[in-house]
């Protein structure tokens, strides 16, 4: 397993991620996304120098997911998203991602910064993964029924 940085090429698999029916069930607004939206939405993302992205590969080339950290200088913070493919889920690249993708964004980064996650109460997977990950869990103010995930 390696992890790359995400590049314009990869509009159409981050698209084909964002609409997953449970990646939308996890996500803060539920709604499917339009194809014109993504491509202006993913543009920007990827131009911008605050965000960091990058797809989780296997050996064989085959992505599997993607992890973005999206930077507010003011708090020093970034904050984490992450999804993997639904094919390839069960498989334990959550954790290959977070772990891949947390060390290689402070790397990238290169200096000290807080990384924060916010996640639904019902999504038992990402809520297990942060805390064997040794993020704190706070309360989400701003989200209801979520919860903050602090490393």
């Amino acid at each position: 397993m390696y992890l790359r940085r995400a590049t314009a090429a990869d509009v159409d698999l981050f698209f084909s991620w964002t609409n997953e029916v449970s990646t939308r069930a996890n996500s803060y607004n539920n709604t499917p996304v339009p194809y014109d939206n993504h491509i202006q939405w993913f543009l920007q993302k990827i131009t911008n120098p605050n965000t960091y992205m990058y797809v989780l590969c296997e050996d064989t080339d085959i992505a599997v997911g993607q992890i973005r950290f999206d930077v507010d200088n003011t708090l020093n913070e970034a904050i984490i998203s992450y999804a993997i493919g639904e094919q390839h889920r069960g498989k334990k690249y959550g954790s290959i991602i977070l772990e891949q993708g947390i060390n290689t964004f402070l790397h990238d980064y290169g200096q000290k910064i807080t990384i924060v996650g916010f996640v639904k109460e019902e999504n038992l997977a990402s809520k297990y993964l942060f805390s064997k990950l040794g993020f704190t869990a706070l309360v989400a103010d701003n989200l209801p029924k979520s919860i903050k995930f602090v490393l």
